[in-house]
């Protein structure tokens, strides 16, 4: 039987935050090498956590609106003084919507849609774990591009502070 916790807090070998589909209020977090079960959905978990980094979901969501220009699927500067960004791969009301953490992806690699294989992207972490998604590499990689603006922009920012 897996644990399932009640709460996650997303954090420096966090991986990705992906929707259990067995349990629609559950996320299945990717975290180094391991595989955590959490009775949140990936949005709340995003949520909790900006709140423990002294910052809020939608505060964060408008300054980087405001510094980056960016209106939807907007990455997100968690802690940029400990690399934490993430971006989400739909919108993240959307039910669907994967939630990555930047500076652990390796590689974005398309992959040709079949029946027998319904992925379109294969996401290779750092650490070797290989994260197939049913997202664009389109979509991916312009969400990456996005998200190395916002990393830039902080650290601007992040120099004179």
């Amino acid at each position: 039987m897996k644990d399932i916790l009640t709460q996650y807090i997303s954090n420096q070998q966090t991986l990705a935050l992906v929707p259990d589909h067995t349990d629609p209020n559950q996320t299945i977090v990717y975290e180094g090498e391991r595989q955590i079960h959490v009775k949140q959905k990936p949005l709340d978990i995003i949520k909790t956590t900006c709140l423990e980094y002294f910052t809020s979901y939608i505060g964060i969501r408008e300054a980087v609106q405001h510094q980056v220009g960016i209106e939807r699927k907007i990455p997100l500067p968690i802690s940029p003084h400990q690399n934490i960004y993430t971006f989400p791969t739909l919108s993240p009301e959307n039910p669907e919507c994967i939630w990555l953490f930047y500076h652990h992806i390796h590689r974005i690699t398309p992959i040709t849609f079949t029946q027998e294989n319904p992925f379109q992207s294969l996401i290779s972490f750092q650490n070797g774990i290989e994260l197939p998604l049913n997202v664009s590499h389109y979509i991916l990689e312009k969400q990456m591009y996005r998200t190395e603006m916002c990393v830039k922009r902080f650290r601007e920012v992040l120099v004179y502070v």
